[in-house]
Protein backbone atom coordinates (compact mmCIF):
# COMPACT_ATOMS: atom_id res chain seq x y z
CA UNK A 1 0.00 0.00 0.00
CA UNK A 2 1.31 3.39 -1.00
CA UNK A 3 1.04 6.17 1.51
CA UNK A 4 0.68 9.76 0.48
CA UNK A 5 3.17 12.25 1.65
CA UNK A 6 1.82 15.25 3.37
CA UNK A 7 3.22 18.56 2.36
CA UNK A 8 3.89 20.98 5.09
CA UNK A 9 2.52 24.45 4.68
CA UNK A 10 4.70 27.32 5.64
CA UNK A 11 3.14 30.36 7.16
CA UNK A 12 3.93 33.47 5.25
CA UNK A 13 3.78 36.84 6.84
CA UNK A 14 3.05 39.91 4.82
CA UNK A 15 4.17 43.29 5.82
CA UNK A 16 1.77 46.11 5.12
CA UNK A 17 3.48 49.33 4.39
CA UNK A 18 1.71 52.45 5.46
CA UNK A 19 1.48 54.91 2.66
CA UNK A 20 1.89 58.48 3.79
CA UNK A 21 1.53 59.85 0.27
CA UNK A 22 -2.24 59.52 0.18
CA UNK A 23 -4.02 62.84 -0.11
CA UNK A 24 -6.43 63.68 2.64
CA UNK A 25 -10.10 64.26 1.95
CA UNK A 26 -11.20 67.81 2.52
CA UNK A 27 -14.72 69.13 2.69
CA UNK A 28 -15.31 71.65 -0.04
CA UNK A 29 -18.16 74.12 0.05
CA UNK A 30 -20.52 74.20 -2.91
CA UNK A 31 -19.65 76.87 -5.39
CA UNK A 32 -23.33 77.48 -6.13
CA UNK A 33 -26.21 76.78 -3.76
CA UNK A 34 -28.70 74.14 -4.82
CA UNK A 35 -31.68 76.46 -4.65
CA UNK A 36 -30.17 79.31 -6.63
CA UNK A 37 -32.16 80.80 -9.50
CA UNK A 38 -29.20 81.56 -11.69
CA UNK A 39 -29.59 80.61 -15.37
CA UNK A 40 -26.80 78.18 -16.32
CA UNK A 41 -25.92 75.87 -19.18
CA UNK A 42 -27.63 73.02 -17.35
CA UNK A 43 -30.82 75.07 -17.14
CA UNK A 44 -30.70 75.59 -20.90
CA UNK A 45 -30.13 71.87 -21.53
CA UNK A 46 -33.05 70.89 -19.27
CA UNK A 47 -35.35 73.37 -21.01
CA UNK A 48 -34.22 72.02 -24.39
CA UNK A 49 -34.88 68.42 -23.32
CA UNK A 50 -38.28 69.42 -21.92
CA UNK A 51 -39.35 71.10 -25.17
CA UNK A 52 -38.23 68.10 -27.23
CA UNK A 53 -40.20 65.74 -24.99
CA UNK A 54 -43.33 67.93 -25.14
CA UNK A 55 -43.13 68.22 -28.93
CA UNK A 56 -42.70 64.46 -29.32
CA UNK A 57 -45.66 63.81 -27.00
CA UNK A 58 -47.87 66.18 -28.99
CA UNK A 59 -46.82 64.45 -32.21
CA UNK A 60 -47.68 61.04 -30.72
CA UNK A 61 -51.11 62.32 -29.62
CA UNK A 62 -51.74 63.64 -33.14
CA UNK A 63 -50.80 60.28 -34.65
CA UNK A 64 -53.09 58.46 -32.22
CA UNK A 65 -56.04 60.69 -33.07
CA UNK A 66 -55.37 60.25 -36.80
CA UNK A 67 -55.33 56.46 -36.41
CA UNK A 68 -58.51 56.62 -34.31
CA UNK A 69 -60.26 58.73 -36.95
CA UNK A 70 -59.12 56.37 -39.70
CA UNK A 71 -60.44 53.31 -37.87
CA UNK A 72 -63.75 55.11 -37.23
CA UNK A 73 -64.16 55.93 -40.92
CA UNK A 74 -63.25 52.37 -41.93
CA UNK A 75 -65.79 51.01 -39.44
CA UNK A 76 -68.49 53.33 -40.81
CA UNK A 77 -67.69 52.30 -44.40
CA UNK A 78 -67.79 48.61 -43.45
CA UNK A 79 -71.15 49.02 -41.70
CA UNK A 80 -72.60 50.84 -44.75
CA UNK A 81 -71.51 47.96 -47.02
CA UNK A 82 -73.15 45.39 -44.73
CA UNK A 83 -76.46 47.28 -44.73
CA UNK A 84 -76.59 47.60 -48.55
Amino acid sequence: MVTKKRTTQKKTTRKHSKSTDMPSFKIVKDTMPFTSTKFTKQTFYWILILTIVVILQLWIIKLQTDVGNLTNTLTIIQQDRELN
